[in-house]
């Protein structure tokens, strides 16, 4: 993909950026396509540009960008670092090149401010492939870590510190993973030994109790690391000890005070315990009273209720109150007594009202019963009629035929009366055809019809 100026102002107003393209101080142009860097010179604010995970094989056209502080280039193409380029960014602190086909650092050098730089996963053979390191004097962070840089002389295991001696502002640095620094013997103390402004080394920090235990080791051996070390343990020892004995001074110091708080405390607390005291004292004082009235109050209520009792109950006890009292009571007994036969009364005549419904409902059943098998009678006389008739209307056809038949022998023997003989009647009615059967009719059929022409009516079982 190309890197036009649309496709740039494009993706800066995707990522949130200004129309105007002066007014971006950061592009967003990672992960593109692009294969060149170009068409950025009106983006001239510029302090921060992404361009890592392209297809950018040349770095020229980041020299359009002259106040660019940050650059990533990883996840390119890239075999080589443009001078030129560099040395027109001279606001440049931080390049990351990491991850591209660098085999040499050549060029590095034009970018006199830079402060960290990332060459890791590239194919940097040696160091002297790195030389021009030395002419970075704010350079404080190198990764370049995962290269393919061998040993080059196997006696010198100061090789690799010598080399970054010349780095003075050198403080964190990553060389693991390739065998420059995997057979060295004593890399990491020699690595601490001669770079005093070194704070972090490939995986871990350098911290004080490390750089001096280096020291040691460095000024006497192994021997003289391990009484360095036993004068820190020492040391963290005395420490911890004078940290406890000030500590115990400051509480012996404290305890006037603590005493003396602890007796405004007490001397507080039991004030407080006899004013609680006298509260309860008094509040027990003006319970009893309460209690007192409250008695009196009850006693005076009692005997005002029992004399008023007496009074409006002295009547009562004379023998006309006692007269008119059984009068009353004989008065309320006899009207429970009419109002119990009233409610048996009507407990009669509710249940002669439903035997009532009862049998008028029976009758209405039966009633309907009796028109049912009324209905059925009627339906099985039309049936028996409808039987009869075509019983009827084919013994008339029958003898209708049959006279049709006998027609021929009447009439020639009623035309020749003289020259009929028995024998020919006798042969005539051999000849003939037989006639046909009467028909029948059912018993059921004919019994009705007798009972129906009779004047009597067929009887059912209900």
């Amino acid at each position: 993909m190309e890197m036009t100026y649309a496709a740039v102002l494009q993706t800066c107003k995707e990522a949130g950026g200004y129309n105007q393209p002066e007014l971006n101080d950061q592009l967003y142009l990672q992960c593109k396509g692009f294969c060149e860097i170009r068409n950025l010179d009106k983006f001239v604010n510029v302090k921060c540009l992404w361009l890592d995970q392209n297809a950018i094989s040349d770095m020229d056209g980041v020299g359009a960008l002259p106040r660019l502080v940050t650059l990533f280039l990883q996840n390119n193409v890239l075999r080589q670092i443009s001078g030129p380029a560099l040395g027109s960014l001279k606001y440049l602190r931080t390049l990351n090149l990491s991850h591209n086909y660098i085999g040499s650092l050549t060029g590095i050098a034009h970018a006199k401010g830079l402060e960290s730089l990332n060459v890791s996963h590239n194919h940097i053979a040696s160091l002297e492939d790195m030389e021009e390191l030395w002419q970075l004097p704010e350079l404080s962070s190198l990764d370049a870590s995962y290269n393919k840089m061998e040993r080059a002389d196997a006696d010198d295991d100061l090789n690799v510190a010598n080399f970054f001696k010349k780095c003075p502002a050198m403080a964190v640095l990553y060389l693991h993973g390739q065998d420059l620094t995997h057979r060295l013997k004593n890399y990491r103390r020699n690595m601490v030994l001669h770079l005093p402004t070194l704070t972090y080394l490939d995986d871990r920090p350098i911290f004080d109790d490390e750089r001096r235990t280096t020291e040691a080791w460095g000024r006497g051996g192994a021997e003289e690391e391990r009484k360095e070390r036993e004068k820190i343990r020492q040391e963290k020892a005395d420490e911890l000890t004078s940290r406890v004995q000030v500590m115990k001074e400051m509480y012996d110091k404290g305890a006037p005070m603590r005493a003396q708080r602890q007796r405004e405390y007490e001397a507080k607390m039991d004030i407080e315990a006899q004013e609680r005291a006298r509260t309860k004292l008094r509040f027990q004082g003006l319970f009893t009273e309460l209690d007192h009235d409250e008695y009196s109050g009850r006693a005076g209520v009692t005997n005002t209720e029992e004399e008023a009792w007496t009074v409006l109950t002295g009547p009562f006890h004379d023998e006309s109150f006692a007269h008119a009292r059984d009068a009353t009571a004989r008065r309320v007994l006899a009207q429970a007594a009419a109002v119990e036969e009233l409610r048996l009364q009507r407990e009669a005549e509710a249940e002669l009202e439903a035997q009532a419904k009862r049998i008028a409902a029976e009758a209405a059943a039966e009633k309907a019963k009796q028109k049912e098998h009324f209905d059925e009678m009627r339906y099985w006389i039309t049936r028996f009629e409808e039987d009869d008739a075509t019983a009827d209307a084919a013994m008339q056809r029958d003898f209708d035929v049959l006279l049709s038949e006998l027609a021929p022998t009447v009439t020639t023997t009623a035309e020749h009366p003289a020259t009929l003989k028995p024998a020919d009647v006798h042969s005539r009615a051999s000849s003939a055809e037989p006639p046909a059967p009467i028909p029948t009719v059912s018993p059921a059929a004919a019994t009705t019809k007798r009972w129906w022409a009779g004047g009597a009516k067929p009887k059912y079982s209900s």
